[in-house]
């Protein structure tokens, strides 16, 4: 197992669907996702559940980052269709925007298609089924990258239940799977390598909820277990993934903890992440004394309606640097 890459790849994997878990236990929606409030929310929910049911009833069209670090225009933004659904990310003006992604939805089964510019053929193909509760139960994507003729890169997760709960999930990745991608490809799980296997589990801690995912793939001291502590609001409040081993950057640490604290106010989220690592290490992965590194605190300022509308970055000293700045276009 490659533990650079591949290792960083999974904890952004099992991030995502840990706060997939949360959301598929709670029945208040607005914990994770619908609602604008959670910034992960377009790197989890958005990935298995497309629609997004705030922007769908605010009317949304697009929702513009303006940032100095979105070279070379300074903005990024994102379309959606009256449904909530993204169907453009792009840089460049609106007025040019005229590739939107295609939606198709045959039974429990939802595709979503984005097209060359210009041509009738595919880049990439996603599609999402889901069980009769409306819960994911398999989500494909195949995309050409690397812009090849006879090869593309596929992505398959398989996700189980009891009791309508999500207990595992089980990823599979091929980078050159050979063919071209359509609409009625089928892939196998056993065409593929099995890269990750997530086992969920559940608690509550004095009335707060708990959420554990454990990684069951590759050397026992390099798999990261992520956990997820949520309020008496279910909202969350403090992610930790925490590795025997782990990369930090070019050298290798001792038993390192990843850590991202959430503190909510009327009008803002502040975000701070940090990593501890051992640095006096004993036998057994046992530890005399611990660093903390790369602290990055992030605040996220909301409209009414619960929308973002600045992101700051505080430094050290306690400056604030505007960082993003939101503004939204609407249908009529």
């Amino acid at each position: 197992m490659n533990h650079g890459h591949n290792t960083r790849l999974s904890h952004n994997l099992k991030y995502s669907t840990i706060i997939l878990a949360m959301f598929l236990t709670t029945s208040a929606a607005k914990v994770v996702g619908q609602d604008l409030t959670f910034r992960i929310y377009h790197n989890s929910l958005d990935k298995y559940y497309p629609e997004n049911k705030l922007i769908k009833q605010q009317k949304i069209k697009f929702i513009i980052d303006s940032s100095d670090f979105h070279l070379p225009t300074k903005v990024y933004i994102k379309g959606y269709d009256t449904l909530g659904r993204l169907i453009g990310e792009f840089n460049y003006d609106i007025k040019k925007f005229d590739n939107p992604f295609i939606y198709r939805k045959i039974n429990d089964t939802l595709y979503r298609l984005r097209y060359r510019a210009n041509t009738t053929e595919l880049y990439s193909l996603e599609k999402f089924v889901y069980n009769k509760q409306g819960k994911i139960l398999q989500y494909l994507i195949c995309c050409d990258y690397y812009f090849k003729k006879d090869n593309f890169t596929v992505e398959l997760e398989d996700f189980y239940y009891d009791q309508n709960i999500l207990q595992s999930k089980l990823r599979y990745y091929k980078g050159d799977y050979n063919g071209i991608i359509n609409e009625k490809i089928k892939i196998a799980a056993t065409d593929l390598e099995l890269t990750d296997a997530i086992s969920y589990s559940y608690k509550i801690f004095k009335g707060n909820k708990i959420v554990i995912g454990k990684q069951n793939v590759g050397k026992q001291e390099w798999r990261e277990t992520d956990t997820a502590l949520l309020d008496k609001k279910n909202r969350i409040i403090k992610f930790n993934s925490f590795a025997k081993m782990a990369s930090l950057g070019c050298p290798v640490g001792n038993n390192v903890n990843k850590v991202t604290e959430y503190k909510y106010s009327d009008t803002s989220l502040t975000i701070t992440s940090y990593t501890t690592h051992c640095i006096a290490p004993l036998s057994d992965f046992k530890c005399f004394q611990y660093e903390k590194m790369n602290e990055d605190k992030t605040v996220i300022i909301f409209d009414k309606s619960n929308k973002k509308i600045k992101e700051y970055s505080i430094y050290n000293d306690g400056e604030r640097k505007l960082v993003s700045r939101y503004f939204y276009l609407y249908y009529d």
